[in-house]
């Protein structure tokens, strides 16, 4: 049905894109990604602290960087917040796959 084709959940923060992420992933055999996770790893700090030391614009730039690495997966529910849409070319990245 899906031919491989990877899956992307965009939403605020606490719209339930992890819990459906996670649930729809095991359902049809995918695997699952958060973006947020994977900031948060890269810049070994939450969310919060992120926003709160370089700004919106900041975050925004990892972001851009994690979403065009991570979209040439396969067979994968990625989950970004609602934000990443916004960005041009961030749109563009998720349409590939």
């Amino acid at each position: 049905m899906l031919k491989g084709v990877s899956i992307f959940l965009i939403g605020m923060m606490g719209s339930g894109k992890s819990a459906v992420g996670k649930a729809l992933a095991q359902q049809i055999g995918y695997a699952y990604l958060d973006t947020d996770e994977v900031i948060q790893e890269s810049m070994k700090m939450p969310i919060t602290d992120i926003f709160e030391e370089h700004g919106e614009a900041g975050f925004r730039q990892v972001e851009a960087v994690v979403i065009q690495q991570v979209s040439p997966y396969v067979r994968t529910v990625i989950s970004a917040g609602g934000g990443a849409v916004l960005n041009q070319e961030n749109w563009g990245h998720m349409q590939v796959n």
